[in-house]
């Protein structure tokens, strides 16, 4: 008998010593069970965004529109960032940067800039009230100071890439909407860790953006984000989580987002590129810090969110088990199979779709450690009191 052979032969054995028939049976339910909750998310949510027509933007640029970016001690991401902001082929726009208690230079760089430069202002902060985070209460200002209604935020750290960038993000404005969610993705660098920050920015997106487009909105990205200030000040700014570090973006999204007030904007053009994190510890303290803000959603946006990462889990931790269960074998096999393609394919799609050269062959592996990553870091997070600002 080979080794491979002796080695089934084990594990068979240890499953079939600690799993009766019955039990078998309720794992192979709650595999299947997993398996449905898993087809729904797919056909009814990430299709549609596979399937997403590009609208048509002959008629937008009609109106006015801020640019707002918030800046702490960025001034050589700066240097790249307003240049590209202030060559956007768009009739008529400000751009606004918030100096965030910098101590790089950034001040005397915004002010010989606009000193030069009709469209482009600058507001400084030099300290931070207590009742408040650093970057809402940055963002808060320059809203107030924003001269007209359409709002477009990015990072200090995101390129715009292309000059069609708020043009196409304003095309978002249809049909009365009120929130335009963007898309932007990381540049590509060597190694894993860049890897799956690009896998789980998109994986991020692609649920997003679907749940926009099923109706169901939840979160955006404060890197490619624009709504009206009407929607800002009729929910009182940031409120109620003045305090919360993190969440300027998605925790207010998740606040003032409806079925009927948003909308997606995902062409190539209208995306940004950001910076990533090049060490584990930086990219943890971020996502430690953006994950904090979770315990905030709403229970619908949790449930939502919830469902599909357990009912992943379950498919995951049962498939290994059925598969040492002969009667159940291939059964197990087909399910996963079948999971696999839907997934891979729907995944290719959006891929192609949002210009995103993501390594589809090696989603399975990827999206096992984003659970891990999801659980763990998610825990950590939910569990912390201290986590740190710039």
């Amino acid at each position: 008998m080979s080794k491979n052979s002796l080695f089934y032969a084990y594990f068979r054995s240890i499953f079939k010593l600690k799993f009766t028939p019955l039990l078998f049976e309720v794992i192979l339910g709650i595999f299947l069970l997993a398996f449905f909750i898993q087809v729904y998310y797919h056909l009814h949510y990430f299709l549609k965004l596979a399937t997403y027509k590009f609208p048509d933007i002959k008629n937008s640029g009609n109106v006015p529109l801020s640019v707002i970016v918030s800046a702490h001690n960025e001034i050589e991401n700066l240097v790249n960032l307003i240049p590209a902001l202030l060559h956007q082929e768009y009739p008529e726009y400000e751009v606004i940067i918030v100096d965030d208690r910098s101590k790089d230079g950034t001040y005397d760089f915004l002010k010989e800039q606009c000193a030069k430069i009709k469209n482009l202002k600058y507001i400084r902060v030099n300290e931070t009230p207590e009742y408040m985070s650093p970057k809402k209460y940055a963002l808060t200002l320059a809203i107030k100071a924003a001269q007209y209604e359409h709002l477009l935020f990015t990072d200090a750290d995101c390129t715009p890439t292309s000059n069609q960038w708020i043009k196409q993000m304003e095309s978002g404005f249809i049909l009365g909407k009120d929130i335009v969610l963007g898309y932007s993705q990381y540049e590509k660098h060597p190694g894993f860790l860049n890897l799956f920050i690009r896998f789980e920015t998109f994986f991020t997106a692609i649920q997003y953006l679907s749940y926009a487009l099923g109706k169901k909105p939840y979160m955006g990205v404060g890197r490619n984000l624009a709504y009206k200030k009407p929607v800002f000040f009729a929910n009182k700014g940031y409120h109620p989580f003045v305090k919360v570090l993190s969440g300027d973006d998605d925790l207010f999204i998740n606040s003032v987002a409806t079925k009927d007030n948003t909308n997606i904007c995902i062409h190539q053009e209208g995306q940004t590129t950001s910076i990533p994190k090049m060490t584990f510890k930086s990219w943890y303290l971020q996502k430690k810090r953006h994950l904090s803000v979770g315990k905030f959603y709403k229970k619908s946006s949790k449930y939502l969110i919830g469902t599909l990462h357990f009912s992943t889990l379950l498919f995951y931790i049962t498939f290994p088990i059925l598969c040492f269960q002969e009667n159940f074998m291939l059964i197990a096999l087909i399910t996963y199979g079948l999971r696999f393609m839907m997934s891979i394919s729907l995944n290719f799609m959006i891929a192609k779709k949002l210009k995103e050269k993501i390594e589809i062959y090696l989603f399975p592996v990827l999206e096992i450690v984003y659970l891990l990553y999801y659980i763990v870091i998610g825990i950590i997070s939910y569990r912390s009191r201290k986590i740190r600002w710039n």
